[in-house]
């Protein structure tokens, strides 16, 4: 990849900059952030089958699909479009959720995405996931990661107040949902700022 010519600013990540090597995994108590595998497609078919999830997610997935998803998961990170980790289990490997960063290097802005299984909630899984891939994100050169959530999806809520991001505002109608179109809360984190609320 080059960057663009007629552009007249530079990208703040240049091309080829963050997937020339393995995606990275991360380690937290309890979990660790790895790259999805072929044998997780059960698990994912388990996820989008879970009523929150496929709710706020409007998806749904056979074992074929699955296994689809996650290699075009893995391939987006080659092509440097989005980053995706399985969130597993210490002990056993076990996928427990999920964790992406939408990425847009050219602009140095990021939006960060997860759902968790039933099995993993209430451990703040997620809340870490997120700190640690923002921190992450922002570590290689992205200045701004945003987080959408429902209006009514109060554990995205928490997530977001939790890991230090900022309320901007409502996107109205921004999403489109199975029961018709939702607004969206938008937070954003920006580097230099403290990954937990309070510090």
């Amino acid at each position: 990849m080059s960057a663009d010519p007629m552009r007249l600013v530079p990208p703040a990540i240049p091309p080829g900059a963050l997937a020339g090597g393995p995606q990275p995994t991360f380690t937290l108590d309890g979990a660790r952030l790895r790259p999805f595998r072929a044998d997780d497609a059960d698990r994912v078919v388990e996820a989008f089958a879970d009523e929150r999830i496929q709710y706020f997610h409007s998806r749904q997935l056979d074992h074929t699909q699955a296994a689809a998803w996650i290699a075009t998961n893995n391939e987006m990170w080659a092509a440097e479009q989005s980053v995706t980790w399985a969130i597993a289990d210490s002990t056993d490997d076990r996928m427990l959720g999920r964790v992406s960063l939408h990425l847009q290097p050219a602009h140095g802005v990021a939006e960060v995405a997860y759902w968790m299984l039933p099995e993993g909630r209430g451990r703040s899984l997620v809340t870490s996931s997120v700190r640690l891939v923002v921190d992450w994100a922002h570590g290689v050169g992205f200045h701004r990661i945003e987080l959408e959530h429902h209006p009514d999806n109060e554990p995205s809520r928490r997530v977001a107040d939790a890991c230090g991001f900022s309320f901007e505002g409502i996107r109205r109608r921004a999403h489109r949902l199975v029961d018709g179109d939702h607004d969206a809360w938008l937070w954003s984190h920006l580097a230099g700022e403290p990954l937990t609320r309070g510090d």
